[in-house]
């Protein structure tokens, strides 16, 4: 029989606008918008594209307080103290690691990233005990598996005006294989029961959000009404996911499905906590992710 779905609740971590200074700043809230925390406080640099660790007690994200033009990588308390910036080992000395949006692997030891020089397009991780950088492959949004053998990323490397998803190996063996050809297909996440990849899906007059079914290779149509814009969110147990987006009156909203084991099922939306000022960029630390009582 189809699962129930578990109690929805989490908490977001995001970047929007503080309030005084119109800088981007990192904030925490809860999905019903209570515990709302400012964690990162400048007056003159940035903060932006935050996600959590997977037990929940860090923050990685970008800033430009390093001087970098598309920022540094850091981590920080889930409270927003002892921030630290990353860096990667270089002979006998270290460099600060100039990268943006940061994902965590499933163990929380590697962060997967893409490095920045002239662009940003360098699919890299670097190990929080040894300080090795190793770059991957290059392509954008990259995602982990469960278990971190592969990534799914997208890239228009076979054609210039068609971005599709590719996955290869992480550790950089064999070629990358391409699993879409509708071209658009962005913003990649692994779920955690290694069955769905959920995509974004982004024509000249629609918008999508699309599953690729692991087992089958078949491709299934998130059924919502929305004008998407964010990158899907899985619970920790794969038994949710959560999209972000806009009605068609334009209000921001978050959605959420329950994976039943035979097809995706929506169950609830609600106004986004962060409002319009939001950035598309968010994580969610899922609360009930015990493997029973998510």
């Amino acid at each position: 029989m189809p699962e129930d779905p578990p109690p929805i609740g989490g908490k977001l971590v995001l970047s929007m606008p503080d309030s005084v200074t119109g800088k981007k700043q990192i904030f925490s809230m809860n999905i019903d918008g209570s515990e709302f925390n400012q964690l990162t406080d400048n007056s003159t640099y940035e903060a932006y594209f935050p996600s959590w660790s997977p037990d929940g007690s860090q923050i990685a994200y970008s800033s430009s307080l390093c001087g970098y033009q598309h920022g540094c990588l850091y981590v920080m308390n889930e409270d927003g103290s002892n921030a630290q910036v990353l860096k990667y080992a270089y002979y006998d000395t270290s460099l600060v690691l100039n990268g943006i949006k940061p994902l965590w692997s499933p163990e929380g030891n590697k962060i997967l990233f893409n490095a920045c020089a002239y662009s940003c397009g360098g699919m890299s991780t670097i190990d929080l005990k040894t300080n090795e950088w190793i770059f991957i492959d290059w392509g954008r949004s990259p995602s982990l598996s469960p278990h971190g053998k592969y990534i799914v990323f997208s890239s228009r490397r076979e054609d210039r005006s068609r971005e599709d998803l590719y996955v290869r190996n992480a550790n950089r063996n064999g070629d990358a294989q391409r699993i879409t050809t509708t071209g658009m297909a962005r913003k990649p996440v692994w779920g955690p029961r290694d069955d769905y990849i959920a995509y974004t899906w982004d024509g000249d007059s629609e918008e999508a959000v699309y599953l690729y079914e692991i087992k089958t290779q078949k491709i299934l149509e998130l059924e919502t009404d929305l004008k998407f814009e964010g990158r899907p969110q899985w619970s920790k147990h794969g038994k949710l996911l959560m999209i972000t987006g806009l009605t068609e009156t334009n209000d921001k909203v978050l959605q959420f499905f329950h994976n039943t084991g035979r097809g995706m099922k929506f169950i609830k939306e609600m106004p986004h906590p962060g409002g319009d000022s939001a950035t598309w960029w968010y994580y969610i630390k899922w609360y009930y992710d015990e493997e029973g009582d998510e």
